[in-house]
């Protein structure tokens, strides 16, 4: 089933990834000039993603394995 993506970016194990590093890479990781938020901001987030829509099945879906494995 499709659903579109929020506009906030989700939580996850990476958010704070910059209390992780030492203070001289979190200030260049958190940067906004830095080239990966930079990025998002001007690439990432502006894809359309209602154009993948037709890509995913509406309804329940069911696992599928490839044939000669067993779960």
């Amino acid at each position: 089933m499709f659903r579109a993506s929020e506009t906030e970016p989700p939580m996850n194990l990476f958010d704070n990834l910059s209390d992780m590093m030492c203070k001289r890479a979190a200030k260049k990781y958190d940067n906004p000039k830095a080239w990966q938020n930079q990025f998002y901001r001007m690439v990432t987030s502006k894809i359309d993603e209602s154009l993948f829509q037709p890509l995913f099945k509406e309804g329940r879906m069911r696992n599928v394995f490839p044939c000669g494995t067993s779960r």
